[in-house]
């Protein structure tokens, strides 16, 4: 009913949120990408709509569901064209260089909503996280998953902070200082063994979306204290994990729909991703292979 030039302007416009972006893949100009996005929602009489920042879709869109799942197919096939988001940290640390046949995607959305949204509508095809215990994964669900490597939640700070160089710490000794959170429901796992750490929080608001400077950047004051995993260390080289226990691990996998686990882009993927986590564990000490 559309193009695959169509289609993917339509998708890309709405996994990468702006007209720009979308272009640059599909070597076009941003006026072509509107064109043809405008011509898919006339051709199956749907509306978009931004939601902060997140273009959504309204309407029936029983019929172009399955002609995404034609197109879908056709770039599974052809090993061309495939999408792949992720979160931040696994993103930039494990899948960039982005392999052969793929592209990235924003590498900046938080929670789990949103990336299983544009999963399930095969907007995109593959999906990096590393909450996998928050996952919908049950056999109802169309999803499964491919176990890539796990590794510990840290309470990590700058390399000058007055605890960096400290053991043994207890609550009392962290408790003067400001501690990041997710307290908006996004990784309730992760929250949950925030909580139950009994750390002073400062919620991170808004939170759809990652921002260095909101994040880690705030341990630049050299006081402030942020989670993460050993990952982080290989994009800021000025953070250090405190020797305090968050009891939480996290679990690094691929998340993609039940109905494309076998075809060989996907587990080719996998393969890569493996290797390049496994080539980091010299230098990563907490990094395991499961």
């Amino acid at each position: 009913m559309v193009t695959p030039e169509e289609l993917a302007a339509f998708d890309l416009l709405i996994w990468l949120r702006t007209g720009l972006a979308a272009s640059q893949p599909l070597h076009c100009n941003q006026s072509t990408i509107s064109r043809q996005a405008r011509r898919v929602a006339e051709t199956f009489a749907i509306k978009t709509r931004r939601v902060e920042q997140e273009w959504i879709t309204s309407g029936n869109t029983a019929l172009l569901q399955l002609e995404r799942e034609v197109h879908q197919l056709r770039r599974l096939i052809l090993g061309q064209g495939l999408r792949l988001e992720a979160e931040t940290w696994p993103g930039r640390s494990l899948a960039l260089p982005i392999p052969d046949g793929w592209q990235a995607g924003t590498f900046d959305r938080i929670g789990l909503q949103r990336p299983l949204q544009l999963l399930n509508d095969r907007i995109v095809d593959a999906w990096l996280t590393l909450n996998r215990a928050d996952l919908p994964l049950d056999a109802d669900s169309g999803f499964t998953s491919f176990v890539i490597c796990s590794m510990p939640w840290q309470l990590m700070a700058d390399h000058n902070h007055p605890l960096a160089k400290e053991n043994e710490l207890t609550l009392n000794d962290l408790e003067q200082f400001p501690a990041l959170a997710i307290t908006d429901g996004k990784l309730p796992v992760l929250e949950r063994a925030l909580k139950n750490a009994g750390l002073r929080n400062e919620p991170v608001d808004p939170c759809h979306q990652y921002s260095e400077k909101d994040w880690c950047g705030r341990t630049k004051d050299q006081l402030s204290l942020c989670y993460g995993v050993e990952l982080v260390r290989l994009l800021d080289g000025e953070l250090v994990a405190l020797d305090f226990q968050l009891n939480a691990i996290a679990e690094v996998y691929l998340v993609i729909r039940k109905d494309i686990t076998e075809h060989a882009p996907i587990l080719q993927l996998v393969d890569t991703l493996r290797r390049r986590a496994k080539a980091l564990q010299p230098s990563l000490h907490t990094l395991e292979m499961i």
